[in-house]
Order: structure tokens, then C-alpha cells, then sequence
């Protein structure tokens, strides 16, 4: 009786031990888990981000769809790489991501801008067009200098691109520093699992 007694107590500090190891390992591969899947958010945050950079860089037109880093997840997820990433790749990371955010409130100052541009350009053609009606003799006149006036208006780019905020911002652009090709990009395909 006295050995049952003692194998019914190990088994229990056995199953015990095993049931800690347990919730011990699921822990651990949920947070594994967490990690990779916080590593892939922000690859594809970064990736994406770095080549509208390019676009913009090389095309130099920024429209009502240009956008740099729409959604920002590194302020929700950098806490997870403390220990993976040492001082420098951190600062390089958190620079990006202020950058990019600072990009895409410039360019939406940009797109505003360009909202009340193009509601002056419509006023100013409306009343140009009102003024050649009212000063313009024959239907076959009015419809030449009409044609000619609205090619001149819509030849016209200052209008829809304001040069000096484009400008501004293009040279921003051309000081961020690219994440993905650092060590801290390698490190983050290597989280997430992709070569």
C-alpha cells in the first residue's frame, strides 16, 4: 500500500511537471508565433514603403494616389525586436518609420493643396470662358479662342503640382535610408522565415 501510495504521488508531481512544461512550450510558440507574424507586417510595411520611395524618387509625380507608409505597425510591434536588433538597427528602423510618417503628411498637405488648386483653376476658367463670351463677337471666334485658352489651361502643370512642396518633399525623399537591404532587414527576413 505504502508503494502505491508513493508511485500515486510521483505521478501526480510527474503529470504535475509535465502540464507546466506544457503550458511552459505553448507559451513559448505562441509568442514565436506572434513575433514571426509581426516580423512579416513589418517586412511588407517596409518593402512596400521603400519602393513607393523609388517611384517617387525616379518619377518625380506625386498624384491624389501617391502614399508612402499608410498604416504604421513598428509603434505597436518594435517592442518584440529589442533583443534582436543592437543599437544602431533600432535607430535605423525608428528613423524610417518617422520618416515615412513625416513623407506621408507632406504629401497630404500636397493633396490638399491640390484640391484647392484645382478648384481655383475651374473658377479662373469658368470666368475666363464667361469674359470671351461676353467680349467675342461670333460663335466661330469664340470656339477658336475657347480651344486655344483651354489648351494653354490644362498645358498648364503649376496648377496641379505645386513645384516648390514637391520639390521639398522629393529631397526628403532622397535622404531616407532603405532598411530592407540592412542588417536589420536580413534580421527580419530571418524572424519571419523568408530567405
Amino acid at each position: 500500500m505504502i508503494i502505491i501510495n508513493y508511485i500515486m504521488e510521483n505521478i501526480l508531481n510527474i503529470l504535475l511537471v509535465v502540464g507546466a512544461f506544457t503550458a511552459f512550450g505553448v507559451y513559448y510558440w505562441q509568442k514565436k508565433d506572434e513575433k514571426k507574424k509581426a516580423a512579416l507586417v513589418l517586412l511588407m510595411e517596409i518593402r512596400n514603403a521603400e519602393l513607393q520611395i523609388q517611384h517617387l524618387k525616379e518619377s518625380g509625380v506625386i498624384s491624389d494616389y501617391s502614399s508612402i507608409l499608410p498604416s504604421s505597425s513598428w509603434q505597436k510591434f518594435g517592442y518584440i525586436f529589442v533583443k534582436d536588433f543592437d543599437r544602431d538597427e533600432l535607430v535605423l528602423v525608428n528613423n524610417f518609420y518617422n520618416s515615412c510618417q513625416l513623407a506621408e503628411a507632406e504629401i497630404k498637405r500636397l493633396r490638399d493643396a491640390l484640391s484647392v488648386a484645382m478648384d481655383e483653376k475651374m473658377k479662373i476658367i469658368q470666368h475666363k470662358l464667361l469674359e470671351l463670351m461676353a467680349n467675342t463677337a461670333d460663335e466661330e471666334s469664340y470656339k477658336q479662342q475657347k480651344d486655344k485658352l483651354l489648351k494653354l489651361f490644362h498645358q498648364e502643370d503649376y496648377w496641379f503640382l505645386p513645384n516648390a512642396p514637391k520639390e521639398k518633399l522629393l529631397r526628403y525623399l532622397q535622404n531616407i535610408i532603405l532598411v530592407m537591404t540592412s542588417s536589420a532587414g536580413q534580421k527580419l527576413k530571418k524572424i519571419a522565415g523568408m530567405k
